[in-house]
């Protein structure tokens, strides 16, 4: 099963006093397309277009989306010191 990667805005997660506010949120490919249907295709041609182009700003419902349907595989923090 392919997984991707999204970024998100750490503070869309929790509450946290890191410098870096980013997250990397692991889920399956097919519960990315899911979510791009349902949140995100109004606003971007394709899926592939939003991969290219999207920022932090345009996930700021995805970690609580992918919680509700119980399909985040893995997370991991951007570092950058305290």
């Amino acid at each position: 099963m392919e997984n991707i990667w999204i970024c998100v805005y750490r503070d869309t997660i929790e509450q946290h006093n890191d410098s870096n506010n980013l997250t990397e949120v692991k889920v399956t490919m097919d519960f990315f397309k899911q979510y791009f249907n349902e949140c995100q295709k109004e606003y971007y041609d394709s899926m592939e277009d939003f991969l290219n182009e999207y920022t932090a700003d345009d996930t700021d419902d995805f970690y609580h989306y992918a919680m509700e349907h119980n399909a985040v595989i893995e997370m991991e923090n951007w570092y950058g010191g305290n």
